[in-house]
Protein backbone atom coordinates (compact mmCIF):
# COMPACT_ATOMS: atom_id res chain seq x y z
CA UNK A 1 0.00 0.00 0.00
CA UNK A 2 1.13 3.83 -0.27
CA UNK A 3 -0.50 6.06 2.08
CA UNK A 4 -0.62 9.78 1.91
CA UNK A 5 -0.10 11.49 5.30
CA UNK A 6 -0.66 15.57 5.87
CA UNK A 7 2.19 16.84 8.84
CA UNK A 8 1.36 19.47 10.48
CA UNK A 9 4.24 22.09 10.37
CA UNK A 10 4.68 22.66 13.89
CA UNK A 11 4.99 18.77 14.51
CA UNK A 12 8.78 19.28 12.64
CA UNK A 13 10.11 22.67 14.97
CA UNK A 14 12.58 20.36 17.14
CA UNK A 15 15.50 18.67 15.23
CA UNK A 16 13.93 15.38 16.94
CA UNK A 17 10.40 15.17 16.25
CA UNK A 18 11.38 16.36 12.38
CA UNK A 19 14.19 13.48 12.21
CA UNK A 20 12.16 10.90 13.40
CA UNK A 21 8.85 12.24 11.43
CA UNK A 22 10.66 12.18 8.20
CA UNK A 23 12.27 8.85 8.55
CA UNK A 24 9.47 7.25 8.61
CA UNK A 25 8.29 8.80 5.55
CA UNK A 26 9.04 7.89 1.90
CA UNK A 27 7.41 5.86 -1.18
CA UNK A 28 9.02 3.01 -0.68
CA UNK A 29 8.11 2.54 2.87
CA UNK A 30 4.89 3.02 1.49
CA UNK A 31 4.22 6.15 3.06
CA UNK A 32 3.74 9.93 1.40
CA UNK A 33 3.74 13.58 2.29
CA UNK A 34 0.83 15.43 1.46
CA UNK A 35 2.25 18.68 0.22
CA UNK A 36 -0.67 20.49 2.13
CA UNK A 37 -1.89 23.12 0.86
CA UNK A 38 0.78 22.73 -1.74
CA UNK A 39 4.43 21.36 -1.86
CA UNK A 40 5.84 25.07 -2.07
CA UNK A 41 3.42 26.31 0.76
CA UNK A 42 3.46 23.39 3.05
CA UNK A 43 7.46 23.85 2.99
CA UNK A 44 7.42 27.54 3.40
CA UNK A 45 4.61 27.14 6.52
CA UNK A 46 7.50 24.34 7.85
CA UNK A 47 10.19 26.89 7.76
CA UNK A 48 7.61 29.47 9.52
CA UNK A 49 6.86 27.65 12.31
CA UNK A 50 10.50 26.98 12.75
CA UNK A 51 11.49 30.76 12.46
CA UNK A 52 9.05 31.76 14.85
CA UNK A 53 9.52 28.96 17.74
CA UNK A 54 12.45 28.71 20.28
CA UNK A 55 13.97 26.49 17.80
CA UNK A 56 17.79 26.70 17.95
CA UNK A 57 19.68 28.05 15.36
CA UNK A 58 21.80 24.99 14.91
CA UNK A 59 18.77 22.86 14.71
CA UNK A 60 17.24 24.56 12.53
CA UNK A 61 19.38 24.72 9.87
CA UNK A 62 19.23 21.18 9.91
CA UNK A 63 15.94 20.84 10.06
CA UNK A 64 15.50 23.07 6.61
CA UNK A 65 18.27 20.77 5.02
CA UNK A 66 16.49 16.99 6.30
CA UNK A 67 13.17 19.29 4.61
CA UNK A 68 15.13 20.17 1.84
CA UNK A 69 16.00 16.18 1.47
CA UNK A 70 12.47 15.20 1.71
CA UNK A 71 11.15 16.57 -1.57
CA UNK A 72 11.14 12.60 -2.91
CA UNK A 73 8.73 11.92 -0.21
CA UNK A 74 6.46 14.90 -0.79
CA UNK A 75 3.21 14.47 -3.49
CA UNK A 76 1.06 16.96 -5.18
CA UNK A 77 -1.95 18.09 -2.79
CA UNK A 78 -3.82 20.87 -4.55
CA UNK A 79 -7.27 20.96 -1.95
CA UNK A 80 -8.87 23.84 -0.78
CA UNK A 81 -6.86 25.80 2.02
CA UNK A 82 -8.94 29.04 3.51
CA UNK A 83 -5.96 31.59 4.29
CA UNK A 84 -8.59 33.88 6.44
CA UNK A 85 -9.65 31.30 8.99
CA UNK A 86 -9.40 31.55 12.50
CA UNK A 87 -7.71 31.20 14.91
CA UNK A 88 -4.72 31.32 12.88
CA UNK A 89 -2.75 29.44 15.62
CA UNK A 90 -5.09 26.59 14.20
CA UNK A 91 -5.33 27.54 10.57
CA UNK A 92 -3.40 24.51 8.78
CA UNK A 93 -5.11 21.65 10.90
CA UNK A 94 -8.60 23.11 11.02
CA UNK A 95 -8.31 23.50 6.93
CA UNK A 96 -6.79 19.63 7.15
CA UNK A 97 -9.59 18.40 9.23
CA UNK A 98 -12.08 20.23 7.18
CA UNK A 99 -10.37 18.29 3.84
CA UNK A 100 -10.77 14.63 5.59
CA UNK A 101 -13.98 15.35 6.60
CA UNK A 102 -15.22 16.51 2.99
CA UNK A 103 -13.25 14.47 1.08
CA UNK A 104 -11.30 12.19 2.99
CA UNK A 105 -8.17 13.41 1.38
CA UNK A 106 -5.26 11.49 3.58
CA UNK A 107 -4.74 8.52 5.20
CA UNK A 108 -4.14 10.38 8.66
CA UNK A 109 -3.00 13.87 10.02
CA UNK A 110 0.36 13.79 11.99
CA UNK A 111 -0.22 17.08 14.29
CA UNK A 112 0.52 18.75 17.23
CA UNK A 113 -3.07 19.27 18.85
CA UNK A 114 -6.37 18.40 17.79
CA UNK A 115 -9.10 20.80 18.54
CA UNK A 116 -11.48 18.89 17.00
CA UNK A 117 -11.58 15.64 18.41
CA UNK A 118 -11.25 13.96 14.68
CA UNK A 119 -10.40 9.94 14.85
CA UNK A 120 -7.79 11.05 11.70
CA UNK A 121 -5.49 12.58 14.01
CA UNK A 122 -2.11 10.88 15.34
CA UNK A 123 -0.82 13.48 17.84
CA UNK A 124 2.82 14.04 17.86
CA UNK A 125 3.55 12.07 21.10
CA UNK A 126 2.06 9.07 19.12
CA UNK A 127 4.03 9.47 15.76
CA UNK A 128 5.82 5.90 15.53
CA UNK A 129 5.80 3.20 13.13
CA UNK A 130 3.92 0.73 15.64
CA UNK A 131 1.00 3.29 15.16
CA UNK A 132 -2.08 1.02 13.70
CA UNK A 133 -2.26 4.62 11.16
CA UNK A 134 1.23 4.12 10.74
CA UNK A 135 1.39 0.46 9.94
CA UNK A 136 1.61 -0.16 6.13
CA UNK A 137 1.00 -3.67 5.06
CA UNK A 138 3.58 -4.05 1.84
CA UNK A 139 1.20 -7.04 0.26
CA UNK A 140 -2.47 -7.12 -0.27
CA UNK A 141 -4.74 -9.08 -2.74
CA UNK A 142 -5.78 -7.27 -5.41
CA UNK A 143 -8.69 -7.94 -8.33
CA UNK A 144 -7.26 -8.34 -11.88
CA UNK A 145 -8.84 -6.05 -13.55
CA UNK A 146 -8.29 -2.52 -14.88
CA UNK A 147 -10.47 -0.79 -12.06
CA UNK A 148 -8.78 -2.29 -8.95
CA UNK A 149 -5.28 -1.85 -9.78
CA UNK A 150 -5.69 1.86 -11.23
CA UNK A 151 -7.08 2.63 -7.85
CA UNK A 152 -4.34 0.43 -6.17
CA UNK A 153 -1.19 2.32 -7.83
CA UNK A 154 -2.97 5.51 -9.19
CA UNK A 155 -1.15 7.53 -6.09
CA UNK A 156 2.46 6.57 -7.31
CA UNK A 157 1.77 6.51 -11.25
CA UNK A 158 0.28 10.46 -11.10
CA UNK A 159 2.88 11.47 -9.13
CA UNK A 160 5.85 10.10 -11.37
CA UNK A 161 6.95 11.04 -14.95
CA UNK A 162 8.11 7.64 -15.54
CA UNK A 163 5.91 4.68 -16.25
CA UNK A 164 7.36 1.28 -16.97
CA UNK A 165 5.21 -1.60 -17.31
CA UNK A 166 6.70 -4.96 -17.39
CA UNK A 167 5.39 -8.48 -18.02
CA UNK A 168 7.27 -11.11 -20.08
CA UNK A 169 3.64 -12.61 -21.27
CA UNK A 170 2.13 -9.36 -23.12
CA UNK A 171 0.31 -9.80 -26.30
CA UNK A 172 -1.71 -7.16 -28.19
CA UNK A 173 -3.43 -9.49 -29.78
CA UNK A 174 -5.45 -10.82 -26.98
CA UNK A 175 -8.11 -8.93 -25.50
CA UNK A 176 -7.05 -9.68 -21.98
CA UNK A 177 -4.10 -7.76 -22.25
CA UNK A 178 -5.71 -4.39 -23.34
CA UNK A 179 -7.69 -3.01 -19.99
CA UNK A 180 -5.41 -3.42 -17.33
CA UNK A 181 -2.24 -1.80 -19.52
CA UNK A 182 -4.67 0.95 -20.74
CA UNK A 183 -6.32 2.05 -17.79
CA UNK A 184 -2.46 2.13 -16.33
CA UNK A 185 -1.65 4.52 -19.37
CA UNK A 186 -4.52 6.66 -18.58
CA UNK A 187 -3.01 7.18 -15.02
CA UNK A 188 -0.23 8.20 -16.47
CA UNK A 189 -1.71 10.69 -19.14
CA UNK A 190 -3.55 12.36 -15.82
CA UNK A 191 -0.13 12.86 -13.92
CA UNK A 192 1.61 16.45 -12.87
CA UNK A 193 3.97 16.37 -15.88
CA UNK A 194 3.72 17.88 -19.16
CA UNK A 195 5.15 14.90 -21.02
CA UNK A 196 5.08 11.40 -18.93
CA UNK A 197 7.70 8.88 -20.48
CA UNK A 198 5.51 5.51 -21.30
CA UNK A 199 7.60 2.24 -22.14
CA UNK A 200 6.13 -1.64 -22.20
CA UNK A 201 9.31 -4.27 -21.41
CA UNK A 202 8.43 -7.55 -22.73
CA UNK A 203 9.81 -11.11 -24.04
CA UNK A 204 10.11 -13.27 -26.81
CA UNK A 205 10.20 -16.84 -25.11
CA UNK A 206 11.41 -19.56 -27.53
CA UNK A 207 9.55 -20.82 -30.29
CA UNK A 208 6.98 -18.08 -30.53
CA UNK A 209 5.87 -17.74 -33.50
CA UNK A 210 5.43 -14.06 -33.57
CA UNK A 211 8.65 -12.40 -35.23
CA UNK A 212 9.68 -8.98 -34.38
CA UNK A 213 7.51 -7.82 -37.93
CA UNK A 214 4.61 -9.12 -36.97
CA UNK A 215 5.17 -7.82 -33.53
CA UNK A 216 5.34 -4.33 -34.23
CA UNK A 217 1.70 -4.64 -36.16
CA UNK A 218 0.35 -5.84 -33.49
CA UNK A 219 1.05 -3.27 -31.62
CA UNK A 220 0.66 -0.15 -34.02
CA UNK A 221 -2.74 -1.58 -34.67
CA UNK A 222 -3.66 -2.14 -30.61
CA UNK A 223 -1.58 0.19 -28.76
CA UNK A 224 -3.21 3.92 -30.43
CA UNK A 225 -5.99 2.87 -28.63
CA UNK A 226 -4.84 2.73 -25.48
CA UNK A 227 -2.91 6.20 -25.30
CA UNK A 228 -4.91 8.93 -23.87
CA UNK A 229 -4.12 12.37 -21.75
CA UNK A 230 -0.37 13.33 -21.85
CA UNK A 231 0.51 10.32 -23.20
CA UNK A 232 0.74 10.73 -27.06
CA UNK A 233 3.57 7.73 -27.34
CA UNK A 234 4.69 4.68 -26.09
CA UNK A 235 7.87 2.84 -26.37
CA UNK A 236 7.55 -0.74 -26.64
CA UNK A 237 11.15 -3.26 -25.97
CA UNK A 238 10.86 -7.27 -26.35
CA UNK A 239 13.85 -8.64 -25.18
CA UNK A 240 15.47 -12.17 -25.71
CA UNK A 241 17.01 -13.95 -22.68
CA UNK A 242 20.62 -14.02 -23.03
CA UNK A 243 22.39 -17.16 -22.89
CA UNK A 244 25.03 -16.25 -20.23
CA UNK A 245 25.28 -13.70 -17.68
CA UNK A 246 22.00 -12.38 -18.35
CA UNK A 247 19.26 -11.48 -16.26
CA UNK A 248 15.99 -13.49 -15.55
CA UNK A 249 12.69 -11.97 -16.96
CA UNK A 250 9.87 -13.56 -15.27
CA UNK A 251 8.64 -10.97 -12.35
CA UNK A 252 5.96 -8.29 -13.49
CA UNK A 253 6.05 -5.14 -12.34
CA UNK A 254 4.62 -1.35 -12.47
CA UNK A 255 7.63 0.55 -12.01
CA UNK A 256 8.30 4.73 -11.81
CA UNK A 257 10.93 7.17 -11.54
CA UNK A 258 9.48 7.17 -7.93
CA UNK A 259 8.59 3.44 -6.76
CA UNK A 260 7.64 0.72 -7.80
CA UNK A 261 5.03 -2.58 -7.23
CA UNK A 262 5.82 -5.93 -8.24
CA UNK A 263 2.66 -8.11 -9.57
CA UNK A 264 2.35 -11.37 -8.48
CA UNK A 265 0.45 -12.52 -11.87
CA UNK A 266 0.78 -9.93 -14.30
CA UNK A 267 -0.59 -7.36 -16.36
CA UNK A 268 -3.45 -9.09 -18.45
CA UNK A 269 -7.03 -9.34 -16.83
CA UNK A 270 -8.73 -11.97 -15.19
CA UNK A 271 -12.32 -10.61 -13.30
CA UNK A 272 -12.99 -12.16 -10.34
CA UNK A 273 -9.20 -13.53 -9.55
CA UNK A 274 -7.06 -11.39 -7.23
CA UNK A 275 -3.03 -11.40 -7.55
CA UNK A 276 -0.95 -10.34 -4.71
CA UNK A 277 0.41 -6.57 -5.58
CA UNK A 278 3.38 -5.46 -3.23
CA UNK A 279 5.39 -2.40 -2.75
CA UNK A 280 9.10 -2.43 -3.82
CA UNK A 281 11.44 -1.88 -0.68
CA UNK A 282 14.18 1.05 -1.69
CA UNK A 283 16.70 -1.77 -2.77
CA UNK A 284 14.52 -3.55 -4.81
CA UNK A 285 12.83 -0.95 -6.68
CA UNK A 286 16.61 0.81 -7.22
CA UNK A 287 17.80 -2.80 -8.84
CA UNK A 288 14.96 -2.97 -11.11
CA UNK A 289 14.80 0.33 -12.25
CA UNK A 290 18.31 -0.07 -13.08
CA UNK A 291 17.62 -3.46 -14.77
CA UNK A 292 15.49 -2.37 -17.20
CA UNK A 293 16.71 1.47 -17.74
CA UNK A 294 19.69 -0.22 -18.87
CA UNK A 295 18.22 -3.43 -20.33
CA UNK A 296 19.98 -3.79 -23.11
CA UNK A 297 22.99 -4.57 -20.35
CA UNK A 298 21.20 -7.50 -19.06
CA UNK A 299 19.22 -8.95 -22.28
CA UNK A 300 19.58 -9.56 -26.18
CA UNK A 301 17.48 -7.18 -27.89
CA UNK A 302 14.59 -8.54 -29.89
CA UNK A 303 13.13 -5.52 -31.13
CA UNK A 304 12.78 -1.82 -29.29
CA UNK A 305 10.15 0.70 -31.33
CA UNK A 306 7.39 3.68 -30.77
CA UNK A 307 4.11 3.82 -31.37
CA UNK A 308 3.05 7.22 -31.60
CA UNK A 309 0.14 9.49 -31.96
CA UNK A 310 -1.62 9.74 -35.72
CA UNK A 311 -0.92 13.00 -37.53
CA UNK A 312 -3.92 14.66 -38.31
CA UNK A 313 -4.58 13.33 -41.66
CA UNK A 314 -6.76 10.25 -41.77
CA UNK A 315 -4.92 9.08 -44.71
CA UNK A 316 -1.10 8.76 -42.46
CA UNK A 317 -2.93 6.02 -39.73
CA UNK A 318 -0.54 5.16 -37.17
CA UNK A 319 2.75 4.74 -37.18
CA UNK A 320 5.31 3.07 -34.89
CA UNK A 321 8.94 5.32 -35.14
CA UNK A 322 12.35 3.31 -34.68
Amino acid sequence: MLYTYAIEPDVLVTWDKCRNTLNLMGLQHGRAIAGYPSRKGWKALVRTACRESETPERDRKRIFRKLDQANAKLLLCDHRYDEALQPKAERWIRNAVAQQKALGAFHAILATRNPEGHPDIVLEEDIDESHERLEVGREVPVLREPEALASHVSTLVRNSSELLLIDPHFDPSKDRWRPVVKACIELAGHCEHDKPNVTIHTLRRDGDPVNDKDFRTLCALRLPEMLSGKVDSVRVCRWLRRRAGGEDFHARYVLTDRGGYGLDKGLDQERGVAQVVRLLGEQEWTRVRRVYSEAEHFFDADCDFEVARPSPSPSLGWNYVE
